[in-house]
């Protein structure tokens, strides 16, 4: 499934999978998680029909396990790129592991989360700002996670203003 958005949108959003909803809808985020993303971009004052909003991998995986299908990361990326440089958010916030391994690496995402990276033309996924975060799914399972999210995506929309 593609993401989409205004393009020259400056904030992107990037999960990982679409769910069953997600998969049955042809949108990314419309589920339960989708629900405490569009409840954290309120927070934040951001309104999702702002943003790119997209998923790494564009298809659901068998028992939505991603890890176990490496080949599908590896074709999805080659699109999800393509997307990305069409839509070009300055600012991109990476929502779960999956979403943040090409630009923070393979960690746990309590040790990246709240961090910022920049990666500059040369590199595979363009040149902008990255912040890695929790995914909103993990956040249905601890609520407490979510200030965590919010946090992080104001330190994403307020990057924005730094780059204007």
């Amino acid at each position: 499934m593609p993401g989409g958005g205004p393009i020259g949108a400056p904030l992107g959003l990037l999960g990982e999978a679409p769910g069953v909803q997600e998969a049955a809808s042809g949108l990314p985020f419309v589920g339960q998680a989708g629900r405490v993303l569009e409840d954290a971009l309120a927070a934040v004052g951001v309104r999702r029909q702002d943003c790119y909003v997209g998923n790494r991998v564009r298809c659901r995986p068998p028992a939505n396990r991603i890890s176990e299908y490496p080949d599908a990361l590896n074709e999805c990326d080659t699109w999800t790129r393509a997307e990305l440089a069409l839509y070009n958010p300055r600012v991109m916030v990476l929502l779960g592991k999956t979403a943040f391994t090409p630009i923070f690496g393979d960690h746990p995402v309590w040790q990246v989360r709240g961090h910022m990276r920049h990666t500059g033309v040369e590199h595979p996924w363009g040149s902008r700002l990255w912040v890695a975060t929790y995914h909103p799914a993990a956040v249905l399972r601890k609520m407490e996670l979510f200030e965590m999210l919010v946090g992080d995506i104001r330190l994403a929309a307020s990057a924005i203003g730094d780059l204007v």
